[in-house]
C-alpha cells in the first residue's frame, strides 16, 4: 500500500491550500479552466462521439492542470501551455486516455438502468388505472431511484479515477494499477474528501443567488465556475501530495559551471520510494539541467514587462489625445462665439 490515511480536517486544508495556489497565479489557472470549458463545449456539439471524446480527453487535460499546480507549488511559475502536458510527457497519453473508460462505463450503466427503471415505473403507472395518486407515486419513485443510482455510479467512477490522474502523470505507473490504487486511497480518505466536497457544494449553492442578477450576475457566476474548476484541480494536487507522500519531496536549484566554465542552472530533487507497507526505505535523487528553461522564463517575463509598459504608454497616449481633442473643441467653440 503506497497511500496513507489523513484526517477529516485535511479536507479544509486542501481547500485553503488550493485558494493560495490559485491566488499566486490566477490568470494562468483561470485561463486553463476556460480552455477546458471551451473544448468541452465544442465537443458537446458533436453527437455521440463528442461525449466519448470529452470522457477520454478530460483526464488528460486534468493531468495538465494538476501538473501546472505542482509547478506553482514547488516555486516554478505555472504556464498556460502546461494544460497540454499530458500530451507532451513520454508514455502518459495512452494511460491517461484509459482513465476515461470508467466514466464511459458509468454513463452506459446509468442509461441502461434508466430505461429499465422508467419502463417499470411506466408499466406500474399504467396498471394503476385511474388511480392518479398511485401513478404519480410510481413515476416519482422511479425518478428518485434513478437519481440515487446515478449518484452512486458516478461517485464510484470518480473515486476510481481521482488519484489515478496524478499517479500516472507524476509517477508513471500502470493505468489499471493506478485505478485500483485510487479506489483504495479514496475509500481510506473518504472523510476528508466528503469535507472538501461539501465546502465546494456550499460555494455552489451560495453562488446560485447570482442568477437573479441580470447579465453581471451570470458573468460573475461564470467566473466563479472557472474558479471552482481551478480550485478542484489545485486541491487534487494537494490531495495527491498528502495521501501519497509527495509532501516529502525536496527540490532545490543551484548553479554549477560546465566543462567550458560556463555557469549552468540545475534542478535537483529527492523523492521518497515507499515499500508495500508505506514506509520509506529508499530515496531517488536526480538532477536536471534547466538553464535553457530558466532563460526562457526570464525572457518571457521581460517580454511581459515590456508589453505592460507599452500598454501603459498607449493608454497615456490615448488619454493625452482625448484631452487634446476636448481642448480643441473648447477652443473651436470659443472661436465661433467670437
Amino acid at each position: 500500500m503506497s497511500y496513507q490515511k489523513v484526517g477529516a480536517g485535511q479536507g479544509v486544508e486542501w481547500f485553503k491550500g488550493a485558494i493560495q495556489l490559485v491566488k499566486a497565479n490566477p490568470v494562468v489557472f483561470l485561463v486553463n479552466a476556460l480552455i477546458c470549458l471551451i473544448i468541452m463545449m465544442v465537443l458537446a456539439f458533436i453527437p455521440f462521439l463528442g461525449g466519448l471524446a470529452i470522457a477520454l480527453l478530460m483526464p488528460v487535460l486534468s493531468a495538465g492542470m494538476v501538473w501546472a499546480f505542482r509547478e506553482q507549488a514547488e516555486g516554478r511559475a505555472a504556464q498556460i501551455e502546461q494544460l497540454f502536458q499530458g500530451f507532451k510527457e513520454p508514455g502518459r497519453i495512452g494511460p491517461l486516455l484509459i482513465l476515461g473508460l470508467p466514466g464511459i462505463v458509468a454513463g452506459v450503466i446509468v442509461v441502461v438502468l434508466t430505461f429499465i427503471i422508467l419502463g417499470g415505473a411506466i408499466m406500474g403507472a399504467g396498471m394503476s388505472g385511474n388511480n392518479t395518486a398511485a401513478a404519480a407515486a410510481s413515476m416519482g419513485g422511479g425518478v428518485g431511484l434513478i437519481i440515487l443510482i446515478s449518484l452512486a455510479v458516478y461517485l464510484a467512477a470518480a473515486m476510481v479515477v481521482v488519484f489515478a490522474i496524478p499517479r500516472i502523470m507524476f509517477d508513471n505507473i500502470e493505468p489499471f494499477a493506478a485505478l485500483k490504487e485510487s479506489l483504495g486511497a479514496s475509500i481510506a480518505n473518504i472523510l476528508p474528501l466528503i469535507v472538501f466536497a461539501l465546502i465546494m457544494f456550499a460555494i455552489y449553492l451560495v453562488s446560485m443567488i447570482l442568477i437573479f442578477i441580470p447579465i453581471l450576475g451570470w458573468l460573475a457566476l461564470f467566473v466563479i465556475g472557472l474558479g471552482m474548476m481551478a480550485l478542484s484541480h489545485g486541491a487534487l494536487y494537494l490531495m495527491y501530495r498528502d495521501v501519497f507522500g509527495g509532501k516529502r519531496v525536496a527540490s532545490t536549484e543551484f548553479v554549477f559551471p560546465d566543462q567550458d566554465g560556463k555557469p549552468r542552472t540545475h534542478n535537483s530533487r529527492v523523492v521518497p520510494l515507499p515499500d508495500e507497507s508505506g514506509e520509506t526505505r529508499y530515496v531517488l535523487s536526480y538532477t536536471r539541467d534547466v538553464t535553457e528553461r530558466r532563460a526562457a522564463d526570464a525572457n518571457r517575463l521581460e517580454l511581459e514587462r515590456k508589453l505592460q509598459e507599452t500598454q501603459r504608454l498607449e493608454s497615456v497616449g490615448l488619454l493625452a489625445g482625448g484631452i487634446a481633442h476636448d481642448f480643441n473643441n473648447i477652443l473651436t467653440d470659443r472661436k465661433s462665439v467670437v
